[in-house]
């Protein structure tokens, strides 16, 4: 009888830590990857007489694009040298499936070459992007 209560007793411990286990071996949820290009063709950002070099992809109802293309027409604004375009979803969706953007606002610092020297997920400060900027100068 001892045996059998013995036994009751290692077969409930066991399940018990089985269940406390399976709880515990629960993944959190991840937060979204994105990537960038590390290059692109730089005719696809062709302003007629120059390339891009800051490249924000985005859509026309989305007001953290908004607040990125405030950012970087501020940049615009102090550096002659900011050749800006907007890409939006409603008018290009075939630069957005070409370049596998799949979070908005997505910004590109790219060279003439098409090179992506930097690039930001979301909306960053412009004092960010400037940096990025000047870093793209500083190895053209």
């Amino acid at each position: 009888m001892e045996a059998i209560v013995i036994l009751v007793v290692l077969v409930l411990v066991g399940v018990l830590v089985s269940l406390i286990a399976s709880r515990r071996g629960s993944q959190a949820p991840t937060a979204p990857s994105y990537s960038a290009p590390s290059q692109v063709d730089p005719e696809d950002f062709s302003t007629g007489d120059s390339i891009a070099n800051v490249v924000m992809f985005g859509s026309q109802s989305c007001q953290g694009c908004a607040d990125m293309a405030a950012a970087i027409e501020e940049l615009a604004a102090s550096d002659t040298s900011v050749v800006q375009m907007f890409v939006m979803n409603e008018k290009r969706p075939e630069l957005f499936e070409k370049y596998n953007v799949d979070g908005i606002p997505s910004t590109l610092v790219i060279t003439d070459e098409g090179i992506v020297s930097d690039s930001f997920f979301g909306v960053t400060t412009s004092e960010r992007l400037s940096e990025a900027f000047t870093k793209l100068q500083t190895t053209d």
